[in-house]
């Protein structure tokens, strides 16, 4: 297993050689690859972690010479003032160029995130080796420890983007990337959300997997709470960018029994207003499923039994809708964006309220609409509950 990764990973290499012409005139030989930063607080300073591959290890390893026993992932950590002087008190460390062009992503410790993370946009900012496409998550601890666990791809920083694979598919998380936080930094409504990961046992052996865990809030740039994968799912709704997963809800058939839907599509509109000169926000979510209970399956269900499943479906979408929300205005962080909502809507009238939106978001109301529809069993030739 572990030689088939590292196979896999040579053959990317290459392919980066290829499409990067001569790396800037440095052989690949004399490279070493990040794959992955940590960044971590170490009393007032900064603490980096870089998760390196070294080329010439990997290509020996992956063609089998050398017995396969030296490890071509190696880690750098040092401490600084800055995330930029952490880095290059690193390259004092290393033997060969350090080379971040790759870097698959960024994890963000728990105490570097309360301190504040502009320090890491500061050091993107400064090198354009650097990507804005690269993604970000948060972790409740050392972002280090998270870096460094043993995983069963061998490539901790891969394994963590691999959770972002399937992410429209469960509808617990988002991608965020460095070009996406630089937006929400400076959006009117000034918070936003990090996706959390944490490292899970496996059942058998030492290795460990990555298992999304909700998301960071984030004022300015620190951290200031987090929301389990329930709420992320009201979120999404709330926004419109649930693009799948299930949703399980108690079913009125059956008392004592649970119904899980299959999540289709799912669209929300925003409308703000201003009632006595206060902010009101309209949230209107529609969602299509299918059943995806077998014991449901197997039953002939009445369009009454339909009706009834789809009221508490929506119901369960105002419920995720209003916890998160009264989660967020616990934390006067206005991670949906509806001040940005009204500073296109009603730009005059939001200059007004700008400078103290966070008290106005905290105590303002909304009035959720949900409805969802079953459109059918599920079944490749069964019935349409739409038609």
């Amino acid at each position: 297993m572990r030689k088939k990764h590292l196979i896999k990973l040579t053959a990317v290499i290459l392919i980066l050689t290829l499409l990067t012409g001569c790396w800037g005139n440095n052989d690949i030989e004399d490279l070493f690859l990040v794959l992955g930063v940590g960044i971590d607080r170490a009393g007032e300073d900064y603490l980096t972690t870089l998760q390196v591959v070294r080329t010439s290890v990997l290509q020996t390893s992956s063609s089998g010479n050398g017995g396969g026993q030296e490890s071509p992932i190696i880690s750098y950590s040092a401490a600084g003032r800055t995330v930029f002087e952490t880095v290059r008190n690193m390259a004092k460390q290393s033997t060969r160029q350090l080379f971040f062009s790759h870097n698959q992503i960024y994890v963000i410790g728990e105490e570097a995130a309360k301190a504040g993370i502009s320090s890491l946009l500061d050091f993107v900012s400064r090198d354009v080796e650097l990507l804005y496409s690269t993604l970000i998550v948060t972790c409740r601890g050392q972002a280090s420890d998270l870096l460094q666990t043993e995983v069963e791809e061998q490539l901790p920083a891969m394994a963590i983007t691999n959770v972002f694979k399937n992410v429209d598919k469960h509808g617990q998380s988002m991608e965020v990337n460095l070009k996406d936080l630089s937006l929400f930094i400076n959006a009117p409504s000034g918070a936003y959300l990090i996706p959390t990961l944490k490292a899970i046992s496996a059942a058998q052996g030492k290795e460990k997997h990555f298992e999304l865990d909700g998301a960071g809030v984030f004022k300015g740039d620190k951290l200031v709470g987090y929301i389990n994968t329930d709420q992320m799912r009201g979120y999404l709704l709330t926004i419109g960018k649930l693009q799948g997963g299930l949703a399980v809800v108690a079913d009125p058939t059956t008392p004592g029994n649970q119904i899980a839907l299959e999540v289709l599509s799912a669209n929300s509109k925003l409308k703000p207003l201003l009632e006595n000169g206060r902010p009101v926000v309209e949230v209107e979510v529609s969602e299509k499923v299918i059943l995806a209970n077998e014991n449901i399956l197997r039953r002939q269900l009445t369009k009454e039994m339909v009706t009834a499943i789809e009221e508490h479906a929506s119901q369960a979408i105002v419920s995720h809708i209003e916890n998160v929300f009264a989660t967020a205005q616990s934390m006067q962080a206005d991670i949906f964006g509806f001040g940005n909502l009204f500073h296109r809507k009603m730009p005059r009238e939001f200059k007004n309220m700008e400078a103290h939106w966070d008290q106005l978001f905290s105590k303002m109301e909304i009035r959720i609409h949900a409805d969802c529809r079953v459109i059918s069993n599920g079944l490749k030739a069964g019935k349409k509950f739409d038609e």
